[in-house]
């Protein structure tokens, strides 16, 4: 029972991990667009700036639903919204489940930063605003993701101490049992 739900907890966490690396580099891509934008939004630039910032922007943004796309446990994709309602059996009883759900769509069309909102907007500097703050809410919006990541890490992390003293604890009393006979 205890090992049992020690493997399900490192399970979940090897999961979560998986969903925190496809979010780290998204958000990490979301810094760069946004680079990309803030120059893009300096009224200094002509038409072939902007169109280059545009096919730039886009560029990178497809690595967005790249990642989205490759980010998997097991079968299951992670950041498009569907992993939902996922439970792990994180300890001996019944009642010792851990529910989760990943609800948000993660890819360009899921943030909000799809071409009509991003790329398209670059060719003017007022436009160019419209995508900061476009690009400033996928990026909350990937910041929340991790932090809901990160609290049911702790979670875990505290699960798993539990877990392995009442494990130790077991042991030790199974062995002095023993001995006594």
């Amino acid at each position: 029972g205890i090992a049992a739900a020690l493997n399900n907890v490192a399970t979940a966490r090897n999961f979560l991990a998986i969903a925190e690396g496809g979010l780290r580099q998204i958000q990490n891509i979301l810094m760069a667009v946004k680079e990309e934008v803030t120059r893009a939004a300096d009224d200094v630039n002509g038409p072939h700036e902007r169109d280059a910032s545009s096919v730039t922007i886009e560029s990178m943004l497809s690595e967005v639903d790249d990642t989205v796309n490759e980010t998997i446990g097991g079968d299951r994709r992670l950041l498009d919204g569907t992993y939902i309602n996922v439970s792990y059996q994180i300890g001996e009883a019944t009642t010792s489940t851990l529910r989760f759900s990943m609800n948000q769509d993660h890819t360009k069309a899921g943030l909000g930063i799809d071409a009509p909102n991003m790329s398209d907007l670059v060719f003017t500097a007022a436009g160019s605003a419209v995508a900061l703050t476009n690009i400033d809410t996928a990026i909350e919006t990937v910041s929340g993701s991790l932090e809901q990541i990160g609290a049911i890490m702790n979670r875990l992390n505290f699960q798993e101490t539990t877990l392995s003293v009442d494990m130790t604890g077991t042991k030790a009393i199974n062995s002095r049992l023993s001995d006594t006979d």
